[in-house]
């Protein structure tokens, strides 16, 4: 009885006003598994809505948090248990969850020891982020098709901040040189001055033996000026960095685009 009564309220939650085909089933699906007591037979249930999802072409979070509830191991089928550690690899590389993708694919492998062209290519885009894996894998694609190569284009948007450090350093060192290095002339010259004349007006007060102005000079303009020297220079850097990323980008969709036309991942 206290099962029906639960049932009744998730029907009302979930069917509100709606009686699509698709809602209807959808209510099925959980109807059966709400009533099933058989663990094996409540996660094939899981399973059989999962796929009814993804036929109907919905990737999104709700199919995602579906996937969560699907235990792999429930799952007496082989292919079924493959294809659904391969879906849900897919399905949250299409929702950026990386770290279940990886976790799947890798169970995935596991049953299957997969080498497939679509297997490569989806570990381009989990590990795109990871040079030396995603280099191994666009040499696995190669020698299939040397289209694959042009897959380093993922590697022009790797850019390591470590190469911009210099004129944060440069900045910290004489203000204004980093920022001028990076061709924002106009910002360092301004800089420079600034800290500067902050300087020298400090320089002048202590050779007067005003050292409380110097003191308070110091503290209210001249590491404002130099703290914001540094400052500005990260920020130009962060810019640079979010530029070269998207111009990367721009470039790797138009390949990824064309590869992808040729060689699609789907859902199995």
């Amino acid at each position: 009885m206290y099962k029906h009564i639960i049932l009744s309220i998730l029907l009302s939650l979930i069917s509100k006003v709606s009686f699509s085909q698709e809602t209807e089933r959808l209510v099925a699906f959980e109807k059966a598994y709400f009533l099933e007591e058989n663990d094996t037979t409540k996660h094939q249930l899981l399973l059989n809505k999962f796929n009814y999802y993804l036929s109907c072409k919905k990737h999104d979070q709700i199919v995602f948090q579906l996937g969560q509830r699907i235990n792999f191991k429930y799952l007496k089928n082989e292919v079924e248990r493959a294809n659904f550690l391969w879906n849900y690899s897919l399905l949250s590389l299409v929702n950026h969850e990386i770290q279940y993708a990886k976790s799947y694919e890798e169970l995935y492998v596991n049953q299957t020891r997969d080498t497939s062209i679509e297997l490569n290519l989806l570990n381009v885009f989990i590990h795109r982020k990871e040079p030396s894996v995603l280099e191994s894998c666009i040499e696995n694609l190669q020698k299939f098709d040397t289209v694959f190569k042009n897959l380093r284009c993922f590697n022009t948007i790797l850019i390591d901040p470590k190469e911009y450090t210099r004129f944060v350093r440069y900045s910290k060192f004489l203000p204004g040189l980093g920022t001028f290095l990076l061709n924002e002339y106009t910002k360092g010259i301004t800089s420079f001055i600034l800290t500067g004349a902050t300087g020298y007006g400090i320089y002048q007060l202590i050779s007067h033996k005003l050292f409380v102005n110097a003191i308070g000079v110091t503290l209210v303009y001249g590491l404002k000026f130099y703290h914001g020297n540094v400052y500005l220079t990260q920020d130009i850097i962060a810019r640079k960095l979010k530029q070269k990323e998207n111009d990367s980008a721009i470039n790797c969709e138009v390949v990824f685009k064309s590869i992808m036309d040729k060689y699609p991942l789907r859902f199995k």
